[in-house]
C-alpha cells in the first residue's frame, strides 16, 4: 500500500461551501454550478448474503453533520480525547428489486454526501457476481433510518440502479465512488468487466489462463435510470507492469473516489505478484493519468481523494511491501514486519506531486493487555471535519497464529501549526451481538458503511454505522 517527504507548507483547507467551476471541461455538460467538493469511495469485495435479519442497534436519532464536526472540533481543541465512541448500526443495508429479493453480491461501497440535512448518498453494486450479465451499480439518496428486509431496501429515500452504456459492451457495473456537485449534479465513478477486451496472462503461476479485463468509467448529470451515454466516460490506466518491464494498458482499473477535478484509483496487471497495484490520479480537465507513489519499491494504492483548495488535494490510501507468489503472507510466520500502512499525503493535481507523505499503523490491547502492531493497515476514506481535522475509515489485519482478525473503524488526524499531519486518534468498531465487522470502506462525516459477517456465516453482508461523540 505505499514514504516519500518533501517541504511543507501552511494551508487552508476548502470548507464545504467552497464554490467551484464545473462546465464541458468535464464532458458534455454547460452550465452547472458544483458546491461542496465531496469524496469518498469504497472497497472491492466478495459476495454478500442477505441471510440476517434486519435489526438496529442504538438510536434512531441521527446527529447532524454540522453537529459532528463541531464536537470533532471542540475535542482536539481540549486536547482530550474520548476513550471510545457510541457506535449504531442498521443491519443490513442492501437493495432489494421491488419484485424480487436481494442478490448475493449485494453491498455498498462509497458514501457522499446528500441534497438535504441528514440525507446521504449511498454508491454500490448488486447482481449474481460481477463477471454475471446484468450486474448493475446501484445508488440510495435519502435517510438512513431502517435496515433492508428480505422484500424491501433499506433506508427512507430513492433507491436507482444504473449501468454503463451498451457501447462499453460490460458484463457488469460497479460502483465505487460519489461526488455531490449540487443542484442534483453528481460525478460517479466505478469499474465494469469488459466482453470482449481479454488478456493471456504472460508469466508467473497464472501463466497462460485468459482473463476479461476491467475497466475504469466515470459519469456526471442527474441521478436517472435513464441516463445519457454522453455523460460517461470510459478509461483504462497505462503503466509498467512491474513483471515484465513493458508499458501497457492495465488489466484491472479501479476507480474508487472523486472529489473537485480528481479522480483516483489503482491499476494492475495479471500475473504481476504486485499486491497492491499501481495508485494514480486522473484529471477530470485535462484527461492526463498521473501514477503515484508513496515510496520506492513498495506498492502504492489511493482509495480517498479530498479537495482541499483550488489545486491542492488529500490523499488516503496505503503502501505495501511487494509478496512474491512464492512467498505469501501466511498467519503465524516469525516476521515481525508490517506489510502495509496507511498513508496520507498532500497532492497537487497540475503540478502531479505528493508531499508530506505520512504512515499510519493502527495498534490494539490483545487479550493479555499487550499492545500489537497490525501487520496491515489502510485508509479506504476521507472526510474533513475542519481546522485542518481529516477523518479516515480504516480497515487493519493483524497476524494471529490461528487466524487473520480484521478491524475497521475511523481514524482523525489533524495538520500542526506547520501543516503537516499528525498523529492518529482511533476508534475501533464493536462487532454487534451475532455479527462481525470485517473493516470501514467508506465514511462522510458521523456514518460510516462497511462489510460484516453474521455469525455462523463467510457470507458478507453491508453495515452501516453511526458514530456519537461527547458533546
Amino acid at each position: 500500500m505505499p514514504k516519500l517527504y518533501s517541504g511543507v507548507t501552511p494551508r487552508v483547507e476548502a470548507s464545504r461551501d467552497l464554490d467551484l467551476d464545473f462546465s464541458s471541461k468535464y464532458l458534455n455538460i454547460d452550465d452547472y454550478k458544483t458546491k461542496s467538493p465531496v469524496a469518498e469511495e469504497g472497497l472491492q469485495m466478495p459476495a454478500l448474503s442477505n441471510k440476517l435479519d434486519p435489526y438496529f442497534f442504538g438510536s434512531k436519532k441521527f446527529e447532524t453533520l454540522s453537529s459532528f464536526n463541531k464536537s470533532v472540533r471542540q475535542i482536539f481543541k481540549s486536547n482530550v480525547a474520548p476513550a471510545s465512541v457510541t457506535q449504531n448500526y442498521i443491519i443490513p443495508f442492501n437493495y432489494v428489486p421491488v419484485a424480487g429479493t436481494a442478490s448475493a453480491f449485494n453491498y455498498i461501497q462509497g458514501i457522499g454526501s446528500g441534497n438535504k440535512e441528514g440525507e446521504f448518498t449511498l454508491v454500490g453494486t448488486s447482481g449474481a457476481n460481477v463477471l454475471a450479465k446484468g450486474t448493475f451499480g446501484t445508488i440510495f439518496q435519502g435517510k438512513l433510518e431502517y435496515p433492508s428486509t428480505s422484500t424491501a431496501s433499506g433506508g427512507v429515500g430513492t433507491w436507482t440502479t444504473m449501468v454503463v452504456p451498451k457501447s462499453f459492451n460490460s458484463l457488469g457495473t460497479s460502483i465505487y465512488g460519489v461526488h455531490n456537485r449540487g443542484h442534483e449534479i453528481y460525478t460517479l465513478s466505478g469499474t465494469y468487466v469488459s466482453a470482449d477486451r481479454t488478456v493471456t496472462v504472460a508469466s508467473g503461476p497464472l501463466e497462460g489462463q485468459i482473463y476479461n479485463q476491467t475497466l475504469g468509467w466515470y459519469y456526471t448529470g442527474k441521478i436517472t435510470q435513464t441516463p445519457s451515454d454522453k455523460n460517461f466516460k470510459s478509461f483504462q490506466a497505462i503503466g509498467k507492469n512491474t513483471s515484465t518491464g513493458d508499458v501497457s494498458k492495465a488489466d484491472e482499473t479501479y476507480m474508487h473516489s472523486i472529489s473537485g477535478d480528481a479522480i483516483v484509483g489503482c491499476f494492475d496487471f495479471f500475473g504481476e505478484g504486485n499486491s497492491a497495484g499501481h495508485a494514480f490520479a486522473l484529471d477530470l480537465v485535462t484527461g492526463r493519468q498521473h501514477e503515484l507513489s508513496f515510496g520506492d519499491g513498495l506498492s502504492s494504492s489511493a482509495y480517498a481523494v479530498w479537495e482541499a483548495g483550488k489545486d491542492d488535494y488529500v490523499i488516503a490510501g496505503g503502501r505495501t511491501t511487494r509478496i512474491s507468489s512464492s512467498s505469501p503472507f501466511t498467519p503465524g510466520s516469525a516476521s515481525s514486519n508490517a506489510i502495509g500502512e496507511a498513508v496520507l499525503s498532500d497532492y497537487s493535481l497540475s503540478k502531479n506531486t505528493l508531499s508530506n507523505i505520512k504512515t499510519y499503523q493502527y495498534h490494539y490491547k490483545d487479550a493479555l493487555g499487550k499492545d500489537v502492531q497490525a501487520d496491515e493497515t489502510h485508509f479506504e476514506g476521507i472526510y474533513y471535519c475542519g481546522d485542518g481535522i481529516y477523518e479516515t475509515a480504516f480497515t487493519a489485519v493483524s497476524r494471529n497464529q490461528a487466524n487473520l482478525p480484521v478491524f475497521g473503524g475511523v481514524a482523525f488526524v489533524k495538520r500542526d501549526s506547520n501543516g503537516v499531519f499528525g498523529d492518529a486518534t482511533w476508534y475501533t468498531f464493536q462487532s454487534p451481538s451475532g455479527t462481525t465487522i470485517t473493516g470501514n470502506d467508506s465514511v462522510w462525516g458521523n456514518v460510516s458503511v462497511g462489510l460484516q459477517v453474521p455469525s455462523g456465516s463467510t457470507a458478507f453482508s453491508t453495515y452501516v454505522c453511526q458514530i456519537s461523540l461527547p458533546a
